[in-house]
């Protein structure tokens, strides 16, 4: 596919010629048309080029995944994962965050969502909140083999 002086010149099987006569033509990008170019053409209608966008062919190349943590990081990701480990023993969000080093408001939008997966469960115990590992909260982290 190349551009020379107002012409669209595509590398085709077969020779034709459109006029878009004053209508313009739409180029779409497109993946699926890698690699060829399709095109798209109604006497009705604006013309259409689909063509394979750059950098398209490294697309569909397997590349090894990139990953430094455990299996459970992968999953969960990294934040969600250590506000799991550390509720191997009930926490308040304060003390967990202390010992992540995380703020505060971190460690409760990772407890929100855990508590929404029944991973875990809060007790309140006078003004506190402690949060514990669900039955199902201990059982992944056992999968997982991260029971400590």
């Amino acid at each position: 596919m190349g551009y020379n002086e107002g012409t669209i010149e595509l590398d085709k099987p077969y020779e034709g010629v459109l006029e878009p006569a004053g209508q313009g033509i739409t180029l779409v990008p497109s993946v699926f048309s890698w690699p060829r170019a399709l095109v798209l053409a109604h006497p009705h209608s604006q013309p259409t080029l689909a063509y394979g966008p750059r950098g398209v062919a490294s697309l569909w190349t397997s590349s090894p995944p990139k990953s430094s943590g455990t299996a459970l990081e992968a999953a969960l990701g990294a934040g969600r994962a250590s506000v799991m480990k550390g509720l191997l023993v009930p926490r308040t969000t304060t003390e967990l965050a202390y010992q992540l080093r995380l703020s505060p408001a971190a460690v409760s939008a990772h407890l929100s969502r855990l508590k929404a997966a029944e991973l875990i469960e809060p007790h309140r115990s006078g003004r506190r909140v402690y949060y514990r590992l669900s039955c199902a909260g201990e059982s992944l982290l056992g999968i997982f083999k991260e029971t400590g």
